[in-house]
């Protein structure tokens, strides 16, 4: 866990907050040092809040004809009865990273290499093979957690500030409180400033 510190911009109060990092992938979220799978072909370690991922490494195969198995990363070698009939120079898909052709025969396959992935929620590429970080607008906010807030969202962290994300950044504020004309005032579950009781207020004298 780590300590984030937020500044209002207004009357420069910081207020601090304990942050637990944790990763967010599809929706669900992963802790700290926990491994997982983006898909079959990539592996993810959730650490200090952002997702490590890198693309499996297959072996090479020792045959001219391949394929890669429904929910597997790697291909493996078939015998001829599994092959399906391809014209010479014929070019298909086997996944989203793998493209054949048929030449004189042989069924020659050809992967693409994805780079490591270092960002907090990666993101498909347009072609569907290689992860990649998104894109964030200039006017959103991000956080470390991966939560990404809309230009104009607002939250309250607490009873007396309020924060909003605008033009990229977050500003906060912090309510003033003012004098309660009581000894003992009361502060609500909920509320920022303390009230006071009813019948307890101090009534000044004039003569």
């Amino acid at each position: 866990s780590y300590v984030k510190v937020c500044v209002c911009a207004r009357t420069k109060m910081l207020f601090c907050c304990v942050v637990s990092p944790r990763c967010v992938h599809n929706g669900k979220e992963f802790t700290e040092g926990e491994v997982y799978r983006m898909d079959p072909c990539w592996l993810c370690q959730c650490r200090v809040g952002v997702s490590f991922c890198s693309k499996a490494e297959c072996a090479e195969l020792d045959c001219e004809n391949f394929y890669v198995p429904e929910g597997e990363c790697c291909p493996v070698c078939i015998g001829t009865e599994h092959l399906q009939q391809s014209l010479d120079g014929e070019t298909w898909r086997l996944d989203e990273c793998t493209s054949c052709t048929c030449r004189l025969g042989r069924v020659l396959c050809d992967s693409e290499a994805c780079p490591p992935v270092l960002c907090h929620t990666p993101v498909r590429s347009r072609d569907g093979c290689c992860y990649v970080c998104p894109v964030v607008s200039a006017q959103l906010c991000s956080f470390l957690s991966g939560e990404i807030l809309q230009a104009g969202d607002s939250w309250k962290p607490n009873a007396c500030s309020s924060c909003v994300c605008r033009n990229g950044s977050v500003q906060c504020f912090s309510q003033q409180c003012p004098a309660a004309d009581c000894r003992v005032p009361v502060l609500r579950k909920g509320q920022c400033c303390p009230q006071c009781m009813l019948g307890t207020r101090l009534h000044t004298q004039t003569h």
